[in-house]
């Protein structure tokens, strides 16, 4: 049938069925009526909306005559159908429209630990003569890692004790020379050590010493003494002298005056009293030489003293000023004895950390490791782990610290492993160009707890660098604000003047 004959028909059947539409009219058909009056003239808008009229008596009158059969057999089904597509559509509608879903800015990352990778070092460096790990071995915390020769690091320990011991024994031999004692007084930690027999070398030695250098300085005093008793003995020797010249002065002085008295009188000869004159200025004489020699014989004795006193106190100031010197080295010693022990602790190095030995540097027995080198790395496993992801300057109005986050590792299938939850902890000040694509991006750190981790298999193992995808929830939107939002943005962007 043509187009025009369906056209000629339409106000026939409209006609034919005049009565049914007379009774009370819903919404719907108030409509249609509206646009029949305002287009009376336009057979397509007439055609439309007969059939519109005849679809909702279709459906909602069961009185409704259908003349071809195959239409009244299937009409229940249809009706139902309808009924049925009309309400899933407007369920759907009203969970589309009040049904909040959460936004999200997807952004890549990897895998970071909270520590990051432990370096291993070692100060002074060595000969290797043990490895003990390889790339992918778990160790834990003190675990022996490779094994340096110690012969230097032992002869330097061992000369350095030495010298040690030696100051140290020294240091109690000087202070016991110091306080003039009568023997070497040695400290406990000295007495500690006397069954070592290089110890007991040392303190015979600075035994011997001490009986050396303090019968030095008394055999220095002795002379010294015994040049004093000798001089005292001259100054005794000279006073007897004196003495006796001086009595026979006086001997001298009373023949004088009696010869004299003679030789007045006339009864003496005068060269006897010239004889006895020349005799007593003789004695006068040897009495002047007597005090001289005996004053000579006080200044050595004094000099002798002095001597004494000088000696002392040489010996006193030498031994203050080695044992200042010595006990400067003594404190060099023990802290350069430290270190040196500290090395040698040190010949097995030992893991500071749990974890994962990665890139092991040195692979050769008998190979040198230079001094701080880097030797190997160590992977924590008890890190907390953060994911450093590359965000969307389009999303950083939206992304900020404290949005919470799921964690999808790439590396691994979602149905083994389960996505994490995880909070933004970080976001960088200033946008980041990658050199090598021209790529932009803020960088951000998500913190996963040690709970989610708790949630992943054995099987599973975290590695810096591993891929993650994360999904930082920015809000909630429905699915109507996300399906209109393309138009409001194209109404945004419309209607502008050139």
């Amino acid at each position: 049938m043509s187009t025009k004959e369906q056209n000629a028909m339409t106000p026939a059947l409209s006609s034919a069925k005049k009565p049914e539409l007379e009774a009370p009219k819903n919404k719907l058909f108030a409509i249609s009526e509206r646009f029949i009056k305002r287009f009376p003239e336009s057979p397509k808008v007439q055609g439309a909306i007969a059939c519109m009229d005849q679809f909702v008596q279709f459906l909602t009158r069961k009185e409704y005559n259908v003349e071809n059969s195959a239409v009244a057999m299937t009409r229940g089904p249809i009706v139902v159908g309808m009924w049925l597509f009309l309400v899933v559509f407007g369920i759907f509608g009203i969970w589309s429209i009040t049904a909040p879903i959460e936004s999200a800015a997807v952004a890549p990352g990897s895998i970071v630990l909270d520590a990051n990778k432990k370096t291993i070092q070692h100060l002074e460096g060595g000969i290797i003569t043990e490895i003990m790990v390889r790339d992918g071995d778990m160790v834990k915390q003190g675990d022996p890692l490779i094994r340096l020769s110690e012969t230097a690091a032992r002869a330097r320990q061992e000369i350095l004790l030495s010298q040690y011991r030696t100051a140290r024994v020294m240091e109690d031999r000087l202070e016991s020379e110091r306080d003039n004692l009568d023997r070497v007084v040695l400290k406990d930690d000295i007495i500690a050590e006397k069954d070592v027999p290089e110890m007991q070398q040392i303190i015979t030695t600075q035994l011997q010493l001490f009986e050396s250098r303090r019968n030095s300085l008394k055999g220095k005093i002795s002379v010294l003494e015994q040049r004093i008793k000798q001089s005292q003995q001259e100054i005794n020797g000279t006073e007897a002298q004196q003495k006796s010249a001086g009595e026979q002065v006086r001997l001298l002085d009373q023949e004088i005056a009696t010869v004299k008295q003679l030789v007045d009188k006339g009864q003496g000869l005068r060269p006897r009293l010239l004889a006895l004159q020349r005799s007593r200025a003789d004695l006068q004489g040897q009495q002047g030489e007597y005090i001289a020699l005996s004053a000579r014989a006080s200044q050595a004795i004094a000099e002798s003293k002095l001597q004494i006193i000088n000696a002392q106190n040489e010996y006193l100031n030498d031994v203050v000023n080695q044992l200042r010197e010595v006990q400067n080295n003594v404190a060099d010693l023990r802290e350069r004895t430290k270190a040196s022990s500290d090395i040698l602790s040190r010949i097995v190095i030992t893991a500071p950390h749990s974890g994962i030995i990665s890139g092991l540097r040195f692979h050769t027995i008998g190979g040198v490791i230079p001094p701080g080198a880097e030797i190997m790395d160590i992977i924590p496993q008890d890190d907390k782990m953060v994911v450093e992801v590359q965000v969307d300057p389009r999303d950083i109005d939206v992304v900020h610290k404290g949005l919470k986050a799921r964690v999808h590792l790439s590396a691994y299938k979602t149905r083994t492993v389960p996505n994490l939850d995880g909070v933004v902890e970080m976001v960088s000040a200033d946008r980041i160009v990658d050199r090598a694509t021209g790529r932009s991006f803020y960088t951000a750190r998500v913190v996963v707890s040690e709970d989610e981790i708790k949630k992943l298999t054995t099987n599973v193992e975290l590695y810096p660098g591993m891929p993650a995808e994360v999904l930082i929830v920015t809000g909630e939107r429905t699915f109507m604000g996300y399906f209109l939002q393309p138009i409001e943005d194209s109404f945004r962007n419309a209607f502008r003047e050139q």
